[in-house]
């Protein structure tokens, strides 16, 4: 268990047999002595002692895991802070997502925590906190339309966060373009193909042209050029070393150009070229090729790889492969978790 008290962030942290005083573990003494605590700290941060926290718990096993990640153990003690102070003013946090230095840029005086709980939900998680700094900003310098803006980014939070670098310039087209008056599905249709088109042909993304001219433009462009566009994105993001393996019997390869994905497609009746091929060229994920070393040019397994793990596993109409090939895949698997 964990002892908390006001006056200390960590009195005594332990658990049936092992006893670890605060400043050891705020200096890091413990991880020698007493490494398996780690694993016996409670899943959720509830009420301590002196201590009020929301009916949610905070995830303190997360926490403390994440910070280990991403900064030394003697400084773990730091992020357990800012869980503690979250904790006494009552709100819940998941710091996993922050950087050390969003982190280390949240004041829970009064202010931040009235008007926190009046926008947001208990919950002090990372892309909330970016889109609260991000609204303040706006506002600071007298921007309008903010909270159209912030609602959209909310509703969409996938998409705006994978495109946080471009949030200034999306806020610009929308206010420029006076989109806060369409429905937020259809100014998100438009932004998204924007980008989307922008980034292909490398192109700024912020314009003074009125969007659905540019848009117009942008897309008869990229459609011109699509499939050269595609093959060069499909084999920077998808032509990696360590997706090549082979053994006696198998080898596999990803695919490198618009006509592969058609001809695996076509072959294996299968959706990787209307669903997957794009993905690749974003370099969202990876799909590769499993054939016969006797059959070279016949599809046998359709193969996605997300994360160096194999998450796809496909024969012919989408079918379960034969088992034979099972080995080749824990092979495979192992190959890229090695060489990645």
């Amino acid at each position: 268990m964990i002892e908390v008290k006001k006056e200390k962030s960590i009195v005594r942290f332990y658990d049936n047999e092992v006893f670890v005083g605060g400043l050891d573990f705020a200096t890091g003494e413990w991880i020698g002595k007493a490494n398996r605590v780690v694993k016996c700290v409670p899943q959720y941060f509830r009420d301590f002692s002196f201590f009020l926290a929301s009916a949610e718990a905070i995830k303190w096993r997360q926490a403390l895991d994440w910070y280990i990640r991403n900064s030394s153990l003697p400084n773990a003690v730091e992020l357990l802070g800012y869980v503690e102070r979250a904790a006494a003013v009552e709100l819940v946090m998941f710091p996993e997502d922050f950087t050390k230095e969003e982190l280390q840029s949240i004041s829970f005086d009064a202010a931040f925590v009235d008007e926190w709980k009046k926008l947001y939900s208990p919950v002090l998680k990372a892309q909330s906190y970016r889109l609260y700094r991000f609204n303040k900003e706006k506002e600071k310098n007298g921007f309008r339309y903010t909270s159209y803006f912030i609602g959209l980014m909310d509703d969409y939070r996938v998409w705006f966060s994978a495109h946080r670098a471009n949030w200034d310039d999306l806020f610009f087209l929308v206010q420029h373009n006076r989109l806060f008056l369409c429905p937020a599905s259809e100014t998100f249709s438009i932004l998204s193909r924007w980008v989307k088109y922008c980034e292909y042909l490398d192109e700024p993304i912020r314009t003074k042209t009125p969007i659905f001219i540019a848009l117009d433009d942008v897309a008869k462009r990229y459609e011109a050029n699509k499939d050269t566009l595609l093959d060069d994105n499909i084999r920077k993001n998808n032509d990696k070393p360590y997706l090549y393996f082979e053994d006696d019997t198998y080898f596999a390869r990803p695919l490198l150009s618009v006509k592969e994905f058609h001809d695996e497609a076509e072959q294996q009746k299968n959706c990787v070229e209307r669903l997957f091929m794009e993905k690749v060229a974003e370099g969202s994920t990876n799909v590769v090729v499993v054939r016969l070393k006797e059959f070279p040019d016949t599809s046998y397994i359709t193969c996605e790889v997300k994360n160096n793990e194999i998450t796809q596993w496909k024969a012919h109409c989408n079918s379960v492969p034969s088992k034979t090939a099972d080995k080749f895949k824990k092979a495979y698997q192992a190959h890229i978790l090695g060489q990645a």
